[in-house]
């Protein structure tokens, strides 16, 4: 693999060819990227939505109208598409959901390692609330997300078109 090269000729797609499809196993490695994205202190202050049919696609293209209409043919056409959602805060029971998936997951050598990472989080979330930024630094760590999904799909040839361009109407 010549890293340099695939970033040298990946490209921001234009059009799609609604014929094409992404193959499931290229597809199932893509969302896997998104699942092993990094983020600060492990917080994945993220949700993503995939729509992969024209029902889901259709939906996703609702929130390309007014200004923004120039999209609706790429989501329409695209084979998947993924939107990478923000979470505007990170309550203390989220951040437990985390703790425990990090348990479950065996992160931990034992008990002390596994409250110690978790006291931590929740003291770099509470920094954050303080200064009255969590959605802020939220969407920072969404956009680690959105170039980790980049580089993977050009990584395995697949085009891609980051977007900004869409109202919150799906």
């Amino acid at each position: 693999m010549d890293l340099i090269n695939i970033l040298k000729h990946r490209h921001t797609t234009k059009a799609y060819d609604k014929e094409r499809k992404i193959p499931a196993p290229i597809a199932a490695q893509l969302l896997e990227s998104l699942r092993y994205s990094p983020s600060s202190v492990n917080s994945q202050p993220w949700h993503f939505f995939v729509a992969d049919n024209d029902a889901g696609k259709a939906r996703i293209a609702k929130a390309t109208s007014g200004p923004f209409a120039f999209n609706a043919p790429r989501v329409m056409d695209a084979s998947h598409v993924v939107v990478l959602s923000a979470r505007n805060s990170l309550p203390a029971d989220y951040l437990q959901t985390l703790a425990d998936q990090e348990q479950a997951d065996g992160r931990y050598a034992n008990e002390e390692a596994r409250a110690l990472a978790h006291k931590g989080r929740s003291g770099f979330v509470g920094l954050h609330e303080q200064a009255g930024d969590v959605p802020t630094w939220t969407q920072k760590q969404t956009y680690i997300a959105q170039g980790f999904l980049l580089l993977s799909a050009a990584l395995l040839g697949v085009d891609a078109t980051p977007m900004e361009a869409l109202t919150p109407a799906f």
